[in-house]
């Protein structure tokens, strides 16, 4: 049977009387990809309606209370880094300071540059004076 209607359907020599037209019944349809049901959008609404707040961890409530205990009571025998930490930390703070003092050369350059702008402009008003007294006569 099967292959009758294949002989059929492949011969072309059938009268065309009997040979019919293939025409595309089918309706266009648009997908558009983005859309969602209304179911997905209603369930997605209840998730996020049921956030629940996320319980702190024994960890982050040791941290709130007291920064570095968890590491301590973690880490016992890290005494020697926590000590090199606490130097370093401290050797950085005398050195900022050390850096913010104002030292008697900064003092020193700083009084030269301001006398050497304030002869300039000795200078150039005593040069302008003189044009002015030229002009003058």
């Amino acid at each position: 049977m099967i292959a009758l209607l294949a002989f059929i359907l492949l011969n072309d020599s059938i009268p065309d009387s009997t040979k019919t037209e293939r025409v595309d019944t089918l309706r266009q349809i648009i997908v558009k990809g983005e859309t969602r049901s209304p179911l997905e959008k209603a369930i997605e609404g209840s998730l996020a309606r049921q956030i629940q707040p996320s319980v702190p961890s024994l960890g982050d409530v040791l941290e709130k209370v007291s920064p570095g205990i968890n590491d301590k009571m973690l880490h016992p025998f890290a005494i020697k880094q926590r000590k090199s930490e606490r130097k370093h930390k401290r050797d950085k703070k005398i050195l900022d300071e050390y850096d913010r003092i104002i030292t008697f050369e900064d003092l020193l350059r700083e009084a030269v540059a301001k006398q050497q702008l304030e002869d300039e402009a000795e200078k150039r008003r005593a040069e302008e004076d003189k044009e002015a007294h030229k002009i003058s006569k």
